[in-house]
């Protein structure tokens, strides 16, 4: 048996290098696939550019801070920076702006400049690994840890292997900014105190909006509109604004505002209410005690989590919210009485700042104040947080009114988790899935929500932790993360998405939840990264080494030819060439083949593949060196003994007669050492 070791991975191991021949900047699939092969790689975490238009943004528009020249200063001396402090600090703005004059700095000397990447923590919350940032030449890398620091088992430990991953980024011309909270970076610890660097000046607000109004948005006219007096009072129509506490995103922010505003007052108007979050208007909504607005509030509250939806329903949901629900049967008289004596429903919405639309109302026509309202009845009527996720659950039950608007809430719910880190929103998600006689399947839309929320640099780690709860637990929520596998998450966070696929992958029955798992490996298997760096090693490790049934499963899922994927095709190939790859490829098919419970999907991939031969959709002579080996070596398992003899196989339009052909050529190899014939011979 050929010792493919160094090709296997494994997640709950420190990466080490492995063998490949790699182009690094391969942009075509065969380039990529002959990575497979015969130089060494290292499983390194996801990495992409910094977007050119930030990077554009602050070359242009930057106001400078003392922050920027000492992160330079400590990747000028150890090649690691790390920036603390409190949210609202400019901390990512300062991060990337050091790497831009650094960068610079070395060009100017006569160095290469640096090309700038930011890196995706992939890794499990609890065991962060430095082994896994990637140490390429002339590369500025930025990674931001700060949702997640202060969850780290032991962050002397972590910190202390990072410093020491900057001197080989430092051997290779590279450098690291990382970016923590206010309290998770150890302090006081020699070498690991020395990268960190705190941001306690922030760029001036006013500076920043004035720069992007002139320099991005090309509106130097629109300046004066943010200037201020002499005596420092506001000015310009919008200098009252910006305040020393306005974070440098709400001041990018106000100038994109203000930058497409029209020159009227309503235009003008419309950008100061998206800036200032709609707070007048919220205060006249909110302000102020007793029943007489209870109603209009419920509305707001309502029209902000449905988004546009039917006037009526978005009135019967506000209802139910205050405890006067349309289905309840009630029909006391003073509710009557309290409807009878109400606004109409046009002027009712007209009051909270919704647009009636036909027969629908919306406040899409206001941007912002729907998130807005949810955030300011969260934050200050704490007291009604449980009173509303229960209406929340009730609206949004099977065949409740709020059923359709599922989408709209869900990403509501989001917003607010991300903002408060409150995982009862969550749990709200998951009844949605667990919820049993909805009207359509909820688990794409709720996978959708959840593959985007995953992501989320605030709360993507809560969720990941929540998707791998998940992951072991019912039919429904394991078939919801295979789902969400499937998307950008498995991308961005490969080996997070291959851990929740194998916990799923395990599952008794072949079900429905199993087959999601199988597809979502298919899908990664099929993106070239990912199969050269995670896929194949992980994947070939779990079949082989590690003997399990999920391990199995994926291998088996990896290399069917029956979606119109084109990687086996390409993988196949390199095999033909590259006597680790095919080594590897046949040792997972043989402990495959020694496990009967999946002689069924087994069998099938094998005769997939025969019908590949005959389709010409595989190469033709290395699929059948591949096959003749492994019926020589398991001749009388249940799968090979059905490609070879079972002759109640339907065979696929237009090759009738063709697995026929494949037949007599493997029973020529088997029988006779040295075949000579091939499907074209025959």
């Amino acid at each position: 048996m050929i010792d493919n070791s160094h090709l296997s991975g494994d997640l709950s191991q420190d990466d080490e290098e492995r063998r490949v021949e790699m182009s690094a900047e391969a942009s075509d699939d065969a380039k990529i696939f002959q990575a497979l092969g015969s130089i060494y790689f290292r499983e390194t975490v996801p990495e992409d550019d910094i977007p050119e238009e930030e990077r554009a943004t602050l070359r242009r528009a930057w106001v400078p801070v003392g922050t920027v020249s000492r992160l330079v200063e400590r990747l000028r001396s150890g090649g690691l920076a790390v920036i603390g402090g409190a949210p609202g600090m400019g901390k990512r703005s300062a991060a990337i702006r050091a790497l831009i004059e650094y960068s610079d700095e070395r060009a100017a000397a006569g160095a290469k400049p640096l090309k700038l990447k930011q890196l995706t923590p992939d890794w499990e919350r609890e065991a962060p690994q430095a082994s896994m940032l990637p140490t390429e030449a002339n590369r500025g890398y930025l990674l931001d840890v700060s949702a997640e620091i202060s969850e780290w088992s032991n962050p002397l430990e972590t910190a202390s292997a990072l410093v020491a991953r900057a001197a080989r980024l430092r051997d290779e011309r590279s450098c690291l900014i990382l970016i923590s909270n206010q309290s998770g970076w150890p302090l006081g610890t020699g070498t690991v105190t020395a990268p960190y660097v705190l941001a306690s000046e922030r760029p001036d607000p006013r500076e920043i909006a004035m720069a992007h109004l002139e320099k991005i948005h090309d509106r130097p006219a629109r300046v004066a509109w943010l200037q201020l007096a002499d005596d420092g009072a506001p000015l310009g129509t919008c200098a009252h604004l910006i305040t020393d506490d306005t974070a440098p995103a709400d001041a990018a922010y106000l100038a994109t505002l203000l930058a497409g505003a029209t020159d009227d007052q309503d235009g003008i108007k419309a950008a100061i209410d998206a800036f200032q979050q709609w707070d007048a208007h919220l205060a006249k909504v909110f302000g102020g005690e007793g029943d007489k607005s209870v109603d209009n509030r419920a509305l707001l509250i309502a029209a902000a989590f449905l988004g546009e939806a039917p006037a009526l329903r978005i009135q019967s949901v506000a209802r139910d919210l205050v405890g006067v629900s349309a289905s309840s049967g009630n029909s006391d008289a003073s509710h009557v009485r309290r409807i009878l004596a109400g606004e109409e429903l046009k002027t009712r919405f007209e009051v909270i700042g919704a647009t009636p639309k036909g027969q629908n109302a919306s406040l899409t026509g206001k941007p912002g104040l729907d998130n807005a309202t949810v955030e300011r009845v969260w934050t200050q009527r704490p007291d009604l947080q449980q009173p509303l996720l229960e209406w929340i659950t009730r609206i949004t039950a099977p065949k409740a009114e709020a059923e359709e608007h599922l989408q709209h809430i869900g990403r509501m719910l989001v917003r607010l988790a991300a903002a408060h880190s409150d995982v009862r929103l969550l749990r709200l998600v998951q009844k949605w899935v667990e919820a049993e006689g909805a009207a359509t399947d909820r688990r794409p839309l709720v996978a959708a929500i959840l593959n985007e929320a995953a992501q989320d640099p605030t709360l993507g780690p809560v969720v990941r932790d929540q998707l791998l709860k998940w992951a072991q637990l019912s039919l429904d929520l394991a078939t919801t993360v295979a789902l969400v596998c499937q998307m950008t998450f498995a991308e961005h966070y490969p080996r997070q998405a291959l851990v929740r696929l194998q916990w799923i992958l395990r599952r008794p029955q072949d079900d429905e939840a199993v087959r999601a798992a199988e597809e979502a490996v298919r899908l990664m298997a099929a993106r070239p990264a990912l199969l050269v760096k995670d896929v194949w090693p992980t994947i070939t490790r779990w079949a082989v080494k590690d003997g399990m049934l999920s391990g199995r499963r994926a291998f088996l899922a990896m290399v069917d030819p029956r979606p119109s994927y084109s990687h086996l095709k390409e993988l196949l190939a390199v095999a033909d060439h590259k006597p680790e790859v095919r080594g590897t490829l046949l040792d997972a098919w043989r402990a495959t083949l020694a496990d009967e419970t999946v002689d069924g999907e087994a069998r099938a991939v094998l005769t997939a593949w025969a019908h590949g031969i005959v389709a010409g959709t595989l190469p033709e002579s290395t699929t059948l060196d591949v096959l003749d080996q492994i019926v020589q070596h398991h001749l009388t398992a249940s799968p090979v003994s059905a490609l070879l003899y079972d002759t109640t196989v339907v065979e696929p339009e237009p090759h009738p007669g063709g697995l026929a052909h494949v037949r007599r050529l493997l029973w020529q190899r088997v029988y006779a050492p040295n075949p000579s014939h091939t499907l074209a011979e025959s």
